[in-house]
């Protein structure tokens, strides 16, 4: 086989479990705590990791976020994986995930990270993100500063 086979190859392969963890899920997301203080005003609701599956180079975190007053969700890290905003959006007939810089927060508005639209791409998950029953996400805003959350780890 030829190495541009074998690229090829192993691209569609890394793009397909990419896909898969951020797929459609009707599955309702699990209740968590919410991280709520006075002094950010950010309220994170529903939220969870989808465990991912063996052999998986990437899964996703979904969750809900209140702002009490216009925000922007700058940027999201992890110790397990490198983290990144994402958006799933249809584009003449074909689903296309794409990376985004920044998600506006408009006040009093519930903005949803959920399987088939906005989501945290969690990538290249250390070995025990699997072993874990959560997983620490600190989410950084515009004005609300960092916000860290432990978020269940499910199989969806």
């Amino acid at each position: 086989m030829a190495r541009t086979d074998l690229i090829a190859k192993a691209a569609a392969a890394s793009l397909l479990f990419a896909l898969t963890a951020c797929g459609k899920d009707d599955a309702p997301a699990a209740e968590t705590h919410a991280e709520m203080t006075s002094e950010t005003g950010i309220t994170i609701e529903n939220g969870y990791v989808k465990a991912p599956k063996p052999g998986s180079l990437t899964t996703a975190a979904y969750l809900d976020i209140i702002a009490d007053a216009d925000d922007v969700l700058l940027t999201a890290s992890s110790p397990l994986a490198t983290v990144e905003i994402h958006e799933m959006s249809m584009d003449d007939g074909m689903m296309k995930m794409r990376k985004v810089e920044n998600l506006d927060l408009p006040s009093q508005s519930k903005v949803q990270l959920k399987p088939g639209g906005y989501h945290l791409m969690l990538i290249n998950p250390d070995a025990a993100l699997a072993e874990s029953e959560t997983a620490e996400i600190t989410l950084t805003f515009e004005k609300a500063g960092e916000i860290k959350v432990n978020l269940p780890i499910e199989a969806r």
